[in-house]
């Protein structure tokens, strides 16, 4: 079957719903205050969000969550990086969906339900040295000792590590992979001076957990579903981010006056404000498309490649056009374009390198 470029009723009902949440609860002064005073400045509005079910839309139900998609996970990202928000929204809905899921090792339901809510935060501890999402880069190793499991592993920028109760570690297990949930007190977080203003922090582990802090166990295909998810979600993100500087250049180009007539009404301004319309509007098909292969339980792995690549490229081209209609203005820290080019700069490297990504769909097409 394929893919239906429309979004359904229910889905639509969402998109608009969680526009208006968003637009109320989250402003372009949140990055701002994050920046100077710190993450936990903000967490009142991530509180709220979760009180509102937005912490656990892919959760099931017995877990207090919304039982939705991707979809909706990519919708609800693109109004958060529209506002540049310093939420987990993307890293947490992604990882207590692998945890929800996992109906062989399932986690304590009283955990679960407190991930889900979002009044516990948990975030997604994968890459290592390698830095390289591929899971034949972990070098983390969990192993089984006495009825429990030790975990040794060194992650690096993993996100929101400074307020996050939990991380979610890939590693290494016999032959296979593991997802193990890894306390933050059975951790060592050493923060780093972030330019997406997301706590990122190296995490150490070696720490023995119990049974039920293994979350799934298996082939490389429980990595590639988990990251998968946050890529398809920090697509939206950034999708998002680019649609609004897009907006916001349309905006001046209209209203600025120069030499007598707005700007917008010269050819080169025009050209640019409609490639920024074909870089957005083809980042969010490809990025729908991708979610929505994975909620059918269709192969995807090329699909999120494709909007990797493309989304991670695209949006920075939007962000270089928005500055250039702007001008140095744009450049200014009080404006709110700076505030886009950051996460987006930030979120383009959390999608890979753009020509591993595209090299994945050429194999993928047999080229």
């Amino acid at each position: 079957m394929p893919y239906d470029f429309r979004l359904s009723e229910e889905q639509l009902l969402f998109q608009r719903e969680a526009t208006r949440v968003i637009s109320e609860m989250v402003s372009f002064d949140m990055a701002r205050t994050a920046e100077d005073h710190g993450l936990a400045h903000v967490m009142d509005r991530w509180r709220r969000l979760g009180d509102l079910g937005y912490a656990g839309i892919c959760a099931a139900e017995q877990h207090c969550g919304g039982e939705l998609g991707l979809v909706e996970l990519t919708l609800l990202a693109e109004q958060a990086g529209a506002r540049a928000a310093p939420l987990p929204l993307v890293w947490h809905n992604a990882a207590v969906r692998s945890i929800s899921r996992a109906a062989d090792r399932p986690v304590r339901p009283e955990l679960a339900a407190e991930l889900a809510s979002g009044r516990q935060i948990v975030t997604v501890a994968h890459l290592e040295a390698g830095d390289t999402a591929d899971p034949r880069s972990i070098e983390a190793e969990l192993a089984e000792q006495g009825g429990q499991f030790r975990l040794i592993a060194r992650k690096t920028f993993v996100p929101f590590a400074t307020i996050a109760q939990y991380f979610l570690a890939t590693a290494r297990f016999g032959d296979g992979y593991a997802l193990a949930l890894v306390p933050s007190e059975s951790a060592t977080v050493s923060p780093y001076r972030s330019t997406g203003r997301d706590g990122r922090a190296m995490v150490a582990v070696d720490a023995t957990l119990s049974q039920d802090m293994l979350v799934a166990s298996g082939d490389a295909s429980i990595v590639e579903d988990l990251l998968g998810a946050v890529q398809v979600g920090l697509c939206g993100y950034a999708t998002g981010a680019s649609r609004a500087a897009m907006d916001m250049a349309v905006a001046y180009a209209k209203d600025r006056i120069i030499f007598g007539r707005a700007l917008g009404s010269f050819q080169a301004v025009a050209h640019r404000a409609a490639d920024m319309l074909y870089d957005v509007e083809g980042g969010q098909l490809l990025t729908l498309e991708a979610a929505w292969r994975i909620d059918s339980g269709r192969p995807a792995g090329d699909y999120v490649a494709g909007a990797c690549a493309y989304v991670g490229a695209g949006s920075q081209r939007v962000l270089a056009h928005a500055h250039q209609i702007h001008g140095a203005i744009g450049f200014t820290f009080e404006h709110n374009l700076s505030l886009l080019s950051t996460v987006v700069k930030a979120t383009a490297a959390d999608l890979g390198r753009e020509d591993v990504n595209q090299e994945k769909v050429a194999v993928a097409l047999g080229i």
